[in-house]
């Protein structure tokens, strides 16, 4: 049997961290009609070259983002201004100082609004690709030039900036990834990534984290020594659980960048996981229990057996996107958050508020409606 590599530096030295049991071989949580998906064990393994943390499945490859595939970065509905990690980000990318005019691509666009920040706030000349059809027509509609594809390095060239917003963790093999980006840059090109802080969520047990279209997790480290192998100049931040990266001056390289790292955190994070689904289930036991996040945390707990997928009754959601679908493997169609009403629930049911955000602001929604929140966690984690 051919050994796993790691899919950042190709190493053999993987050691198993943890395993997820039962998780839908999907990429991404609602589908347009009710349907049920095969499930898989999804091991996650950290290298002990690179230090990244990386799936063990080989058979998430393959995974399609179709027409179902809904962005989870974008803030919806009741909150007000500009989303703040969507602002910190744009002002993250306002620090590569790009003159005005500037060629930007944005890989995984989606619909373009994005693009349209940019181009008002740095009067950049936006190009983008996104691989779902749907959403590639909107940003087209906005008057963009978007291919309706992954990013395919031939497409490109003279490029002033590459931004790939929440991409580099879809992709299974990043340093060819990362390679082709710098070969499409001008000299004093940049590349500007946003990443989820994989490692913090792993070693921390954040629920709905851990899914089959994310081959990797990255640590600020572990990002640091990828794009070290194709750019002189790095500069990484952490802001709360995101990470994010300017990479300048494209340099050739081999990639390589070794580091010897310490699991045991991490492996802890399997202990931490497993408590929370524990808790889940102390809590509501045999109820009827209702989900505010048609989401992979959703997914999560009902594949771990913390919920059982017949005792949902009804899933909100605050993405328009997601409404009229149906969370993968049950046959509950996403409601949006007016559809609960405070007369509606006589007695009122328990609701597990598996949002990524804004967690305190729909547990006091919930409770105004007669229904009672239970939070996974607070919106510190």
């Amino acid at each position: 049997m051919e050994s796993r590599r790691c899919r950042v530096c190709g190493s053999v030295e993987l050691e198993p961290i943890t395993t997820l049991p039962n998780y839908p071989m999907v990429a991404g949580p609602v589908v347009r009609t009710p349907r049920i998906v095969p499930t898989c064990n999804l091991e996650v393994g950290l290298c002990r070259h690179c230090g990244t943390c990386v799936l063990l499945n080989t058979d998430v490859d393959g995974l399609a983002y179709g027409d179902d595939y809904t962005s989870s970065n974008i803030a919806y509905g009741h909150v007000k201004g500009m989303d703040e990690l969507t602002n910190h980000f744009a002002n993250f990318i306002g620090s590569a100082r790009k003159p005005r005019h500037s060629r930007v691509l944005e890989i995984g666009c989606y619909d373009g609004a994005f693009m349209s920040l940019l181009e008002k706030k740095y009067e950049f000349t936006m190009l983008g690709c996104e691989p779902c059809a749907t959403f590639a027509e909107e940003a087209k509609g906005k008057g963009y030039d978007v291919i309706p594809s992954t990013f395919n390095v031939s497409d490109y060239a003279g490029l002033d900036m590459v931004i790939a917003r929440n991409i580099l963790e879809h992709i299974p093999s990043p340093r060819s990834f990362v390679r082709d980006i710098a070969s499409t840059l001008k000299q004093d090109g940049s590349l500007v990534l946003e990443v989820p802080a994989g490692e913090y969520f792993i070693g921390n047990g954040i629920l709905g984290t851990i899914v089959p279209e994310h081959p990797c997790y990255f640590g600020r480290k572990s990002l640091e020594r990828l794009l070290e192998g194709y750019f002189a100049v790095v500069v990484v931040e952490e802001h709360g659980a995101t990470i994010r990266a300017l990479a300048s001056f494209p340099q050739e390289s081999d990639g390589s960048k070794d580091a010897i790292v310490d699991t045991t955190r991490l492996k802890g994070g399997g202990r931490t996981r497993q408590a929370r689904y524990d808790a889940v289930q102390r809590t509501v036991r045999w109820e009827n229990v209702d989900i505010f996040g048609a989401n992979t945390c959703a997914l999560e707990l009902i594949a771990a057996g913390a919920v059982r997928a017949e005792q949902v009754v009804k899933i909100y959601d605050d993405d328009p996107r997601r409404w009229d679908r149906y969370l993968v493997n049950t046959d509950r169609a996403v409601l949006p958050r007016n559809a609960l009403k405070r007369w509606s629930l006589q007695p009122p049911r328990k609701m597990l508020v598996c949002s990524y955000t804004h967690r305190q602001s729909i547990a006091e929604y919930i409770t105004k409606q007669n229904s009672i929140a239970v939070m996974l966690y607070g919106d510190n984690e």
